[in-house]
């Protein structure tokens, strides 16, 4: 093989793994369920979980605000940045306030796409709305929106009619209508 034929071939290698490293981060999203010295667990919506490697330039947020590893915990609410398999670039966390600060609790009385009607303790009613970013607990485990159900016991944490930012379901699932 010529030197000419040889050098070419090398550049298009360079100029494609050049490309590819330079392609959008991937982001991984989940509860974060464990902090090692170098690494974090998120448990994603597939139940599935996924550790994330860091490093000492690992960007890291909680709730918008600069932080450090040792101030992510278990429970925390995670978006990673990870670029192919380099460690993150950035850590994203949110921090929910207390429930009693924004919750509605009660029994699931009607689904919409997109919201869904609670029955409050006292005999009220309230819409709540959930978008792709709801967190759905299912006991010990992550759901999705689809898991819900008339008939369900919840807690849904909504601030000031924006859409909740987590439902906890407090009974067992009945087999019952579906969301659509």
């Amino acid at each position: 093989m010529s030197k000419s034929l040889w050098c070419v071939m090398l550049a298009g290698l360079l100029g494609a793994a050049a490309a590819a490293s330079s392609a959008e981060p991937r982001k991984v999203t989940g509860v974060l369920a464990a902090v090692g010295k170098d690494s974090i667990t998120l448990q994603c919506r597939s139940n599935q979980t996924e550790t994330v490697a860091l490093n000492p330039a690992t960007a890291i947020k909680i709730n918008g605000e600069a932080a450090t590893p040792a101030d992510l915990k278990a429970g925390m609410r995670i978006t990673a940045l990870v670029q192919d398999t380099q460690p993150a670039t950035e850590i994203r966390a949110f921090v929910a306030p207390p429930i009693s600060n924004f919750s509605v609790k009660g029994k699931i009385i009607g689904l919409n796409p997109g919201s869904f009607t609670v029955l409050a303790g006292d005999g009220t009613t309230n819409t709540v709305a959930y978008n792709d970013r709801t967190i759905v607990w299912l006991k010990e485990r992550m759901g999705k929106a689809s898991d819900l159900r008339v008939g369900l016991a919840i807690v849904a944490l909504a601030p000031n009619s924006q859409p909740a930012v987590e439902i906890r379901v407090l009974q067992p699932q009945p087999k019952q209508q579906p969301l659509p």
